[in-house]
């Protein structure tokens, strides 16, 4: 399966992920004999403490959504009742995930809430360096990122190293033939 990724670099601290991300109303994209319906564009917030992916009055109107069913929703603000619904979801880069249940809620400064359903479909990151914020996402999952493990292993390199440095060695012991500091030693 293609690997499809995006990254996102905001010029601050970011508290609150965001990016655009386009919607439509649900639709087999390998048909190619259906009209497809036009994508629009919406401020979306990633949010890993969300189950599933919320939608506001205002993207449901504007797409002309029809409900599926109806839902009861909890939420940090409290439970409700609502209704779910299908969308195709457009993350930045293109990459698209068909037929997406989606809930109707509020959302502050923002029309789609993505949640865990999607986030867990593949490999998600952020870093925050020099006063900025990079987040990253990728799918299918590809990574068994460990940074415990990380560490541990550029630990026990380091030792390695200055043992090999101490008999006049400055090539990384990890075997790739590199020089120390172009290898693990970055």
């Amino acid at each position: 399966m293609k690997i499809s990724s995006f990254t996102q670099i905001c010029s601050k601290e970011e508290r609150c992920l965001t990016t655009l991300c386009g919607a439509s109303e649900a639709f087999d994209p390998q048909k190619r004999d259906k009209n497809f319906p036009h994508i629009t564009q919406y401020k979306s917030i990633w949010d890993t403490g969300a189950m599933g992916i919320v939608v506001t009055k205002n993207v449901i109107e504007r797409l002309k959504l029809q409900p599926i069913r109806p839902i009861h929703v909890e939420t940090a603000s409290g439970p409700y009742d609502t209704f779910a619904y299908l969308i195709n979801l457009y993350l930045p880069n293109n990459i698209l995930i068909p037929g997406v249940w989606v809930s109707e809620g509020k959302i502050v400064d923002a029309d789609i809430l993505i949640g865990m359903d999607v986030i867990s479909r593949g490999d998600f990151a952020i870093s925050s360096s020099d006063k900025s914020t990079k987040f990253t996402f990728q799918m299918p999952s590809n990574h068994n990122t460990d940074y415990v493990y990380e560490a541990q292993l550029i630990d026990k390199y380091q030792k390695i190293h200055v043992e090999w440095i101490k008999h006049g060695n400055n090539r990384c012991p990890c075997g790739s033939g590199k020089q120390w500091n172009q290898c693990h030693g970055k």
